[in-house]
């Protein structure tokens, strides 16, 4: 440290705290004496606030007592009259303490004061009102005031859901105490204070323990704005930054805080610590922490009196420094320009030296002038031995082409164009035409000057660059596990062909190739053995394409050959011998035997050839229909044959569905469902109706059919169900308390999100999950078992029921049915429909609702067609019935209509009985 630097550290460590402490002394003591002045008035306020409102806690525990026997009434006339005259009290509230056979009773009482849909429910972490599920002790909220949009959400809501709340109520409730907290965050009002007392049943306090907990009747809650607490936050006090925590059993959390409304005159606030006040009141086993925070500074008349003495001082000081330094710059920038001298030059030779290109310059007669070390290393030979000596003594350079013609420097040089430069891919092999390994040499030439007497030339070996381009590219071209070209490289080729035949005579061929079965090996041995069996087939294939044929895996277990310029039957000759392949092939794993078979589509481009997208889908429905065929099938594709027409009937109407989706140009219909033994009819199950564009309606089967094909029945499921609630939500009077039942295919089986869209649904419309049962057909239970058996409890948890329909129709019904959460068995129609005439049919109609019995399941017969087929039905102890003698299916509010008749004869047949 010079001694410039030590003047100026004595002078800052020294002078300027001294000066600075003294002008904040004089400012503290008339700081602090007036914020304890304003401590003590918050201070007094905010204890007569919380002073009144255990008092009007205590006023309304006692109104609970004095009131037993009208305490509803009572309640809601005392809340109104505490809150008018106190505002701070944004709401009053009453929960009760049920038993799990008490929790009927309260839902019922509920509905008689006109809340009908408030049962018990739990609150979601986003304030959704969900079903509680039964517990031990359940604390319902039964009353509120105000009745506000907002505080609505809380009635029936089950305290006993929130598991640190419940703790503390159930302490409050043995220890006969207060507790105050604060509001929880996905509760209406959160963040605000909310003030519990328990209650008793009787007209005393029990003295002991055990019997309080024995006659714990709930308690009340008052909800408290801390914003509007008397003397508060919003009032004078200015300057000060207030704060209010509350030290609850829950933690510490902050519930207000104010910043300083009125500008702080101290200046320097930033260098001192500020100055806080606390004080503390305990309401139970709670306290409240109030917080005044006060700026400590310097006050300006002091900060300038100080300023000024500080620039006498510094004046002083700097005028001391400035002459020394001026002459030690004139002397460092002398030694500076000189070292930059230096430093350049030597900075110019070791990065010529470090390029790794080798950089060698020479002059207009061939002769080296110089080189750099990467350069001594290419050509062989030291420095000293390289300059002055002939360029192509040491260095002869071909062109990368097939004739690989010499390069000449010096010609090059003289050949130069205005940019001076001229790159250039050269190599030093002469005849490598078979070699992979060639040296490829990426050549810069540049003139040192503008008469291109001399030369620079730059050499990089980009061998392994070439080499890692090419191997980049057989990647993206080729699958990585069978070696054969990918689907990238089948579509690029095939757009190449389809293009050329345009303006060409070629004709050209494609064979869709679909492996039929290859789960199973997959499933039974394993996936490295079934890649084992693509790789093992792959060669084989390989055996059989011409040279010049492209075989392409474009699928999982799909692949196509692309056979240019060919015959249609030198075409059908290649797949002739492809498929014979597939007769004999056989793939073996750890001793099992796995027959390999596959479904093979040719299409001629003659056939289809106006694009790509033509060329594949006509591929494409010539291998479904040798699927149709019963797979492991050759089918030829011909644009008139009927097998294609057909399918390509069904392709058409894949955007008529999707219009459909988008337009919302799906109906719903009705059929409804009548208990056997009295005929009223109290169920209907809803079904998807579309008519075509001619207004004709389309048979519900083909409309599924087209949809499952193509992946878009799961869209329209979630149609059916967002409608059906919007349906159900509308309905009113009689019809209020219909039950319905939506059918679900198997694609929303396997749809990992629909619970949670159903959910939403059921919260959006405000539907009683018990009034829907979801319908899943046997054949899609067990297709996707373990799906389904998810699926049916996620829906059972929500409050829903679940049908199992057309039971009956699998091989292994039974098998399946002890393991499937279901309520409803819907019975197969195949035996129901002549069961009047048919003693098999109702011998295994009777067992099957025999078995259901057992299960406690509700069974529902269809196709019931006449009054003969429901005699039977009655007699076996079937429950519900649905076919056309029963109601065919038709708008909602026909069938509501048709129910009103239907239920009308009922029971004027009961009174004639």
């Amino acid at each position: 440290m010079n001694w410039r630097s030590l003047v100026v550290a004595v002078y800052i460590m020294l002078v300027v705290p001294l000066i600075i402490a003294s002008a904040y002394s004089l400012n503290s003591l008339a700081q602090k004496r007036t914020q304890n002045e304003a401590s003590s008035q918050l201070s007094r306020e905010l204890a007569r606030s919380v002073g009144e409102i255990q008092s009007l806690m205590s006023a309304l525990a006692g109104m609970h007592y004095a009131n037993q026997s009208e305490r509803e009434g009572a309640f809601i006339a005392f809340a109104q009259q505490l809150r008018t005259r106190n505002p701070m009290i944004a709401a009053i509230g009453r929960y009760r303490n049920l038993a799990p056979d008490d929790r009927e009773q309260f839902e019922h009482e509920m509905s008689a004061r006109g809340l009908y849909n408030y049962r018990v429910v739990d609150l979601g972490k986003s304030g959704d009102r969900l079903p509680a599920p039964p517990r031990t002790n359940a604390l319902p909220v039964s009353h509120i005031e105000p009745m506000t949009a907002e505080l609505l959400g809380l009635l029936g809501a089950d305290l006993a859901a929130e598991p640190e709340l419940i703790s503390e109520l159930e302490a409050i409730s043995a220890e006969h105490r207060d507790t105050l907290i604060t509001v929880p965050e996905h509760w209406p009002a959160a963040g605000q204070l909310i003030l519990f007392r328990p209650v008793y049943q009787g007209i005393h306090i029990p003295t002991s323990v055990d019997e309080r907990q024995a006659q714990a009747h709930g308690g009340y809650w008052m909800i408290i704005d801390p914003e509007a607490l008397p003397g508060g936050f919003e009032q004078a006090l200015g300057g000060y930054t207030r704060t209010l925590d509350l030290q609850s059993p829950l933690g510490l959390q902050r519930v207000v805080e104010h910043h300083a409304s009125e500008q702080n005159n101290s200046l320097l606030t930033s260098l001192f610590a500020p100055r806080t006040t606390q004080q503390f009141f305990k309401i139970g086993n709670s306290h409240l922490k109030l917080s005044l925070t006060a700026q400590v500074g310097i006050l300006p008349i002091y900060l300038i009196a100080t300023l000024a003495l500080l620039t006498l001082l510094t004046l002083s000081l700097a005028l001391a420094l400035a002459y020394s330094r001026h002459r030690e710059r004139a002397q460092h920038e002398r030694e500076a320009s000189r070292e930059t001298l230096l430093s350049e030059r030597e900075k110019a030779s070791r990065t010529l030296d470090a390029i790794a290109d080798a950089v060698l310059s020479f002059d207009a007669d061939g002769r080296i002038l110089h080189v750099n070390p990467s350069a001594t290393e290419l050509l062989s030979a030291p420095a000293n031995e390289l300059k002055g000596a002939d360029l192509d003594t040491y260095l002869t350079l071909y062109h990368l082409d097939a004739k690989r013609s010499p390069f000449d420097p010096l010609l090059a040089l003289t050949q130069l164009g205005a940019s001076h430069r001229l790159d250039v891919d050269l190599t030093p092999d002469e005849y490598d035409d078979e070699n992979n390994d060639i040296c490829i040499l990426r050549t810069s030439l540049s003139a040192a000057g503008e008469d291109h007497t001399t030369g620079i030339l730059v050499l990089r070996d980009t061998s392994a660059e070439s080499k890692l381009h090419k191997a980049l590219e057989h990647q993206a071209n080729h699958d990585a596990l069978t070696g054969c070209t990918n689907r990238y490289h089948f579509e690029r080729h095939l757009e190449h062909l389809v293009e050329g035949k345009r303006s060409g005579d070629a004709n050209h061929a494609l064979l869709y190739m679909d492996l039929d079965q290859f789960k199973v090996v997959n499933d039974t041995a394993g996936h490295s053995a079934g890649d084992r069996l693509l790789v093992e087939l792959t060669q084989n294939l390989q055996k059989i394409c011409r040279h010049g044929d492209i075989l392409s895996r474009i699928g999982g277990d799909e692949f196509g050959l692309i056979m240019s310029d060919v015959t249609a039957e030198e075409a059908l000759a290649v797949t002739q011998k492809i498929y014979e392949l597939f007769q004999t092939l056989v793939f073996t794993d750890s001793g099992r035997a796995f027959p390999v078979r596959a479904s093979l589509g040719l299409v001629h481009f003659d056939e289809a050839s106006d694009s790509v997208a033509e060329v594949l889908a006509a591929a494409d429905l010539a291998c479904y229909a040798a699927k149709e065929l019963g797979r492991n099938e050759v089918f030829v594709y011909r644009a008139d044959d009927e097998t294609i027409t057909n399918r390509s009937n069904e392709l058409n109407w894949l955007p008529h569905l999707k219009r459909a989706l988008d337009d919302d140009l799906f109906r719903l219909h009705a059929q409804p469902l009548a208990d056997v033994k009295t005929g009223r009819i109290s169920h209907f199950e809803f079904l998807l109706r579309l008519t075509d564009d001619e207004g004709r309606e389309t048979s519900p089967w083909r409309i599924i059919q087209a949809a499952e094909r193509y992946g878009l029945m799961k869209d329209i499921d979630r149609w059916i169900i967002s409608h059906a609630m919007g349906m159900i939500a509308s309905l009113e009077g009689p019809h209020a308390d219909m039950k319905f039942a939506i059918n679900l295919s198997g694609q929303s089986a396997a749809d990992a999100g629909l619970i949670d869209f159903i959910k939403q649904e059921f919260l959006e419309h405000r539907v009683d999950p018990a009034r829907l049962c979801f319908e899943l057909t046997e054949t899609a239970a067990i297709t996707n078992f373990a799906t389904a058996v998810e699926l049916a409890n996620s829906i059972r948890e929500l409050g829903s029921r679940m049908a199992l329909d057309d039971f009956g129709s699998g091989l292994s019904s039974f098998g399946y049915l002890k393991n499937l959460p279901v309520d409803v068995l819907k019975i197969d129609g195949q035996f129901i429909k002549d069961i009047a005439n048919n003693d098999v049919d109702r011998a295994m109609v009777k067992a099957i609702n025999d078995v259901a019995v057992s299960m406690q399941l509700t069974t529902v017969a269809e196709f019931v067609e006449d009054e003969k087929i429901l005699a039977v039905l009655q007699e076996i102890g079937i429950d519900l019935a649905q076919g056309y003698f029963i109601g065919k299916p038709m708008a909602l509010d026909a069938a509501l209509e048709h129910v009103n008749n239907r239920n009308l004869e009922a029971n004027k047949q009961d009174k004639a009985a």
